[in-house]
């Protein structure tokens, strides 16, 4: 699957949130990926229904609560870099042979 990640995006971890929960995130890393935007209903982390924004195929786990931006950014906090989402949902599927797997964030 990794041939396909031909796409650039900026993945921000989420970190802690204080007493009044407000988040914190690491600091922001470059990942591969192959970003679809598309609109579907699924269920975030919280068991919500919720409209997904993206569907985003990478090479390497993420973390909900976490954020995405397609495209590069230094930028400390995902807050001020304008179309970066959240991460609502990940999947991490194996093949048959439990070798690879196939890892996809909804935002």
């Amino acid at each position: 699957m990794d041939f396909a990640l031909n796409q650039t995006a900026t993945y921000w971890a989420f970190s802690s949130a204080n007493e009044y929960g407000d988040a914190s995130f690491d600091a922001p890393v470059t990942v591969s990926c192959r970003w679809e935007n598309i609109e579907e209903v699924i269920i975030d982390y919280n068991g919500d229904e919720v409209t997904s924004q993206g569907k985003i195929y990478l090479g390497q786990d993420v973390d909900v609560r976490g954020f995405m931006y397609l495209g590069t950014s230094a930028a400390d906090s995902p807050y001020s870099v304008r179309d970066a989402r959240e991460i609502v949902a990940f999947r991490k599927v194996p093949d048959l042979a439990n070798t690879e797997y196939l890892r996809i964030a909804r935002v």
